[in-house]
């Protein structure tokens, strides 16, 4: 009698799935039958291939009106057909080459039967053999579609061209997780992986957007005092730059410095008004009426030179512009939320400057798609930091934060956030 049989899972609203097992000490612990709590039943049917048992089709009971799913094998005990419960089947291939790796290395999809008719569309696989592994080489869909994969100059990258010639790179984590995918004018998408559990957390696009994918700890850092190492980057002398940051303020709190970056620049708020300084010359913004602004809302403001010329950005209200020509140079680190009453969002390092169409969208979030991300080079979502750690990571660059203080309020425990698409900020 095996042990240790999982029989039955309940969640935290009583809704519950019983298992059945084949306690058969030959049958190698199959499990027989799943139900629900509904009485809705699928059995899982096996037979003899090759001399293991394996499942050959799944029956549901209680949805009697649908077929039975089926399973075939081949000669050599390979999955080789699957039908579906409409009865159409799909047939796999394999390398068949004693010399390489003749078992594990599939080579065709074929859909053999549609309600369109006998089509016989196919996607096959073509390999090339590394120090005896296998690996795919290139693609080709029912539509004349090719793909060909290469080894990216990168550590842990993919290059990936299609028939058109246009390629992109993926890189990926330690753990396999694609974390970006980066074009030929290295514009990016990037998928951010919460570590303690390997699964992805969040994606933003080429446009900021941010799509909320698997766990939210539902954490905030309350008055964030964090600490970025000088870096080159920081350092835009008399050129073009941008900083773009969201915050809120509830009533009570006070504000105080969101970025600085020593004499360089910086950007502060109050409950009335925002501060952009760079090299000396300020930029001051209100809202419409001169609103409060520790209405417990995000605010978001956008700092950008360009050609010498500073302007300003306070939820899409633009400023006009200012001469700022002077260094934005400091020996300083990055200080993001010292002294800040209320929360910081995200914020985030340009090495360009806006039209003002562009800073106004940045403000209220969005970045159309046809300005591109060109000249990002750091993005740090403050509410995305790992306490245990002490760090806000740097989801574009290498420049993680230290956090040196602040409040984490919130979630005590992790939950599965409502897969969701938002605007950064």
């Amino acid at each position: 009698m095996p042990c240790f049989q999982l029989t039955k899972v309940t969640d935290s609203i009583g809704q519950f799935l019983e298992v059945e097992w084949d306690n058969d000490a030959e049958k190698l612990w199959q499990f027989t039958k799943i139900k629900d709590g509904s009485g809705q039943e699928t059995i899982f049917n096996y037979t003899d291939v090759g001399g293991q048992e394996r499942v050959t089709s799944i029956t549901p009971v209680m949805n009697s009106g649908l077929s039975t799913p089926q399973f075939q094998y081949d000669g050599n005990d390979r999955l080789e057909v699957i039908a579906n419960q409409a009865g159409f089947p799909c047939q796999l291939g394999y390398w068949d080459n004693p010399e390489e790796d003749p078992d594990v290395v599939m080579t065709m999809v074929m859909d053999k039967n549609t309600l369109h008719g006998t089509v016989n569309l196919h996607t096959e696989f073509a390999y090339t053999f590394v120090n005896g592994v296998a690996q795919l080489e290139v693609t080709a869909d029912p539509s004349g579609g090719v793909r060909q994969y290469s080894a990216g100059s990168a550590s842990n990258s993919l290059v990936v061209t299609n028939e058109r010639g246009f390629s992109a790179t993926h890189h990926f984590n330690v753990f396999g997780g694609s974390v970006k995918v980066t074009d030929a004018e290295n514009n990016s998408s990037y998928q951010v992986f919460d570590l303690s559990k390997r699964l992805a957390r969040r994606v933003i696009d080429r446009e900021l957007r941010i799509s909320e994918m698997v766990y939210d700890d539902g954490m905030e850092l309350v008055s964030p005092n964090v600490i970025v190492d000088n870096a080159p980057i920081f350092n835009p002398d008399t050129g073009n730059f941008s900083v773009v940051a969201f915050f809120r303020m509830k009533s009570g709190e006070t504000g105080g410095t969101i970025i600085s970056h020593g004499s360089g620049f910086s950007i502060s708020a109050n409950t009335t008004q925002v501060a952009c300084t760079v090299a000396g010359q300020s930029v001051v913004l209100s809202l419409p009426g001169s609103a409060p602004l520790d209405d417990g809302y995000y605010h978001g403001v956008v700092m950008t030179r360009e050609n010498g010329e500073l302007k300003a950005v306070l939820d899409a209200a633009v400023t006009d512009d200012i001469a700022a020509s002077g260094s934005a140079d400091s020996s300083d680190p990055v200080n993001i939320g010292a002294g800040f009453s209320g929360r910081i969002k995200m914020v985030s390092f340009w090495r360009a400057g806006f039209s003002e169409a562009q800073a106004a969208a940045l403000s209220t979030g969005g970045f159309a798609l046809e300005y591109g991300v060109q000249g990002l080079v750091t993005y740090w979502p403050m509410d995305d930091g790992d306490n245990s750690s002490g760090k806000v990571v740097d989801w574009v660059g290498e420049h993680d934060g230290d956090i040196a203080g602040g409040t984490w309020e919130g979630f005590a425990a992790g939950r599965m956030a409502t897969s969701s698409r938002t605007r950064a900020g």
